[in-house]
């Protein structure tokens, strides 16, 4: 007899851990199930702040969206202070002005590409790379293009300014970012910019280029990788354009200006440097005005005259090891 009752404790021993090992697995199971299909994706970029519908939401990331919600509530009234505070400004100086000389400021002047001291040269920004890019990224991209419309309203010949390949995550931005962006003297196209203005008429503006961009053609299409990437994908938008059979140039950094780094600049500033040279037509006097000064050499010495200190600084190095 006890024999079989030892035998029916174990039995029931066993049968009892089976039963937990299966609730462990199912709760095992339950938790892996609520993963995200593409967390797995080696694509996507570990900065990304999209977040699932499944994907429980942490307090952090909670009271980021009810800020980003009150934000977006509040963005028409700041822009109207904003607007206010401008006009009780302009009045200021306008009184100053008056006071002191007699002369009133004129008005800020904006032009639109429409006018008939526009120029004809086209520069485009393709923003067919958003897949290489997370949403702050994204969000920078977003930002330089908006700089690029500023820019081109001050200015007494604007360009004609497209924004190409305006889909998918840039457009998701704009439309949930920027208000009244559809009103902007900008040519928003969803095309790409060989299917708009055709493959012969592009000139792919790039760093890596071994051309030099002597002048601008106003026949010529100038286009700007709409990248932000921080060096993580180098050479990428050469690269799409030379594949593709595309023209291709830099700008004459080198021959006006001596930088610190790498001479990949912003999209803004290719932007900047283009509009300001169809001003005045000199890369010397447009370069020198565009490149922020941190990121020119302020020193009057060449690189020739820096690489021979260096050497006689190692010489002397060298000289006091030997005695």
């Amino acid at each position: 007899m006890e024999i079989i009752q030892n035998e029916e404790h174990t039995t029931t021993t066993t049968t009892d851990d089976f039963e937990k090992d299966e609730t462990i697995k199912q709760e095992f199971t339950t938790e892996t199930v609520n993963l995200p299909e593409d967390a797995d994706d080696s694509n996507k970029s570990p900065n990304s702040l999209d977040v699932d519908d499944d994907q429980p939401i942490s307090k952090n990331q909670l009271k980021k969206q009810r800020r980003h919600a009150r934000w977006l509530e509040g963005r028409s009234e700041r822009r109207k202070a904003e607007r206010e505070k401008f006009k009780m400004k302009r009045r200021r100086l306008a009184a100053e002005c008056e006071c002191s000389s007699g002369a009133v400021p004129p008005p800020n002047k904006t032009r639109k590409m429409d006018h008939p001291d526009a120029s004809d040269v086209k520069v485009v920004v393709d923003c067919g790379y958003d897949k290489l890019m997370n949403i702050l990224d994204i969000k920078k991209l977003v930002k330089q293009i908006q700089r690029c419309y500023a820019e081109n309203r001050r200015v007494e010949k604007p360009l004609q300014y497209y924004v190409c390949n305006f889909k998918d995550k840039t457009k998701n931005v704009f439309d949930t970012s920027i208000q009244g962006y559809k009103q902007w003297d900008v040519y928003f196209e969803g095309l790409d910019p060989e299917a708009k203005f055709g493959k012969e008429n592009l000139v792919f503006l790039a760093a890596e280029s071994p051309n030099i961009l002597e002048n601008i053609d106003p026949k010529k299409v100038y286009i700007i990788g709409g990248l932000v990437d921080h060096n993580h994908h180098k050479g990428v938008c050469f690269q799409n354009a030379v594949d593709k059979g595309w023209e291709h140039a830099q700008l004459p950094l080198g021959n006006n200006v001596q930088l610190k780094s790498r001479k990949v600049l912003t999209v803004n500033h290719v932007f900047e440097i283009m509009l300001q040279f169809v001003q005045c037509n000199s890369w010397q006097e447009t370069i020198s005005k565009v490149i922020p000064l941190r990121k020119q050499l302020t020193d009057c010495k060449t690189e020739n005259e820096m690489t021979e200190n260096s050497e006689e600084k190692l010489d002397g190095n060298e000289q006091n090891e030997t005695v």
